[in-house]
């Protein structure tokens, strides 16, 4: 498949141009300090990014970076899982930590073929829409009556059916490939095709000069990173079932699996992608390259299995950062639902386990919540893989809304003060670290 990025993204960038200038009040509102890494003139803000997993929802994530960059922001190092993960590799691909890279991802987005990526034959695709129709009920809908609950059985129980003998013998009901193809496609639009983890590195290289202290904060005492061990690096979350932990990819392929140096980085997104029997779980060799065989092989599922929002990606408690750690959620903060039904005491498993390593961090340095924005997504699903196109504009506005509340503030909360926040990590220095066993 070629993406035409010629085609003119116009309803998003509309909504990106309403949402920064209202924001803004018309250019009359300056942008605030924010981090204390700079340009060299002095125009552009740095920050590092991480985005949450969420499917579907992550077009949110594209509307949250274009917002950021059209207030002057810039990314180092960017991270995350699954979506977020996916969204993170074409942002470090799509140009140098300098330039404005995010609206390049509008047309990827807009041309991206949500429904096709559910590539498992008419089997997943009924299983997709057994889901769509019974199971993801909108916030507030009325009671099912008995008809439809027994309608709702019998086509889920149809849809096991069909579906078990694959999920027994490949672990998933798709095997990903439009989806990989896809990303191969989106990284060539950008100017890196077949790229590796060196054509990554070399993309992501910062020149000297080209990033720099804010001048009017050279005379501080802060004990701040220096900018030679603040690299611009992508990290990608993915779960490692045989070893029952976290990795982040590249990291992991230079660390153990140095053979999945030569292969393209695109394989990586994949592994963080791979949403447990929605898609097959990546296998790799010791060596590093993709196999089927199920007993000698690395298994890697959707980095949001064990960690969903790695906010702690590029953490580090030794020292006041230089610029600071900005993350975006796909939710709204809200009070837990009731636990009334054996599904939704499963549902409630999954999600404890998918949230309780990022929410451990969060309770061990709280200070991280003034870094995070949340985009209201209520009332769309992340395996909504059949949304309409309203629906994904209404995701990049809700991503681009998330952005400027951040930077400006609104009516729940007040806009990020950096002064402040440094303060609070300046105080933590002389601090014990947390004893907490399961804390990163």
């Amino acid at each position: 498949m070629h993406l035409d990025t010629t085609a003119t993204p116009g309803a998003y960038l509309d909504i990106l141009d309403e949402v920064v200038e209202a924001a803004r009040d018309g250019g009359r509102r300056p942008v605030p300090v924010l981090s204390d890494l700079v340009s060299a003139d002095g125009q552009q803000q740095f920050v590092d990014l991480v985005m949450e997993g969420g499917g579907a929802l992550g077009i949110a994530l594209v509307g949250y970076a274009c917002a950021l960059e059209r207030l002057g922001v810039r990314f180092l190092c960017i991270g995350g899982a699954s979506a977020g993960a996916v969204v993170a590799l074409l942002l470090g691909a799509a140009g140098r930590p300098p330039e404005a890279r995010a609206q390049r991802l509008i047309t990827l987005v807009e041309q991206m073929p949500l429904r096709e990526f559910i590539d498992g034959g008419w089997g997943a695709q009924w299983a997709f829409h057994v889901y769509q129709s019974y199971w993801r009920r909108s916030p507030g809908a009325a009671p099912e009556r008995l008809p439809r609950k027994l309608l709702k059985w019998a086509a889920t129980g149809a849809a096991a059916v069909v579906n078990t003998p694959r999920l027994l013998r490949r672990h998933g009901l798709c095997p990903g490939l439009r989806f990989h193809h896809w990303l191969d496609d989106a990284l060539a639009e950008v100017g890196l095709p077949g790229a590796t983890t060196a054509d990554l590195d070399r993309r992501l290289a910062v020149a000297p000069g080209e990033v720099r202290f804010r001048a009017e904060r050279l005379r501080s005492s802060d004990a701040v990173t220096a900018l030679g061990e603040h690299p611009a690096v992508v990290a990608m979350a993915a779960s490692e079932l045989r070893t029952e932990r976290r990795v982040f990819f590249p990291e992991m392929a230079r660390q153990e699996l140095t053979g999945a140096l030569a292969q393209p980085v695109s394989l990586f997104a994949r592994a963080s992608m791979s949403i447990p029997l929605v898609f097959e779980p990546l296998r790799l060799t010791p060596g590093g390259q993709r196999t089927a065989d199920k007993h000698s092989a690395h298994v890697f599922v959707d980095g949001g299995v064990l960690s969903n929002f790695p906010i702690d990606a590029f953490h580090d408690r030794d020292h006041v950062p230089a610029c600071p750690t900005v993350g975006i959620k796909l939710a709204e903060e809200a009070t837990p639902p009731p636990i009334t039904s054996l599904t939704g005491l499963l549902v409630s498993m999954f999600t404890s386990a998918r949230h309780s390593r990022d929410l451990a961090f969060l309770e061990d340095n709280p200070e991280f919540r003034q870094l995070i924005a949340h985009a209201d997504t209520q009332g769309l699903g992340w395996l909504d893989f059949e949304m309409s196109r309203e629906d994904q504009l209404r995701l990049f506005r809700a991503g681009a809304v998330a952005a400027c509340e951040w930077v400006f503030g609104s009516a729940e909360r007040p806009g990020f003060d950096w002064d402040a926040y440094k303060g609070l990590r300046r105080s933590q220095l002389s601090m014990p670290a947390p004893r907490r066993r399961d804390t990163p």
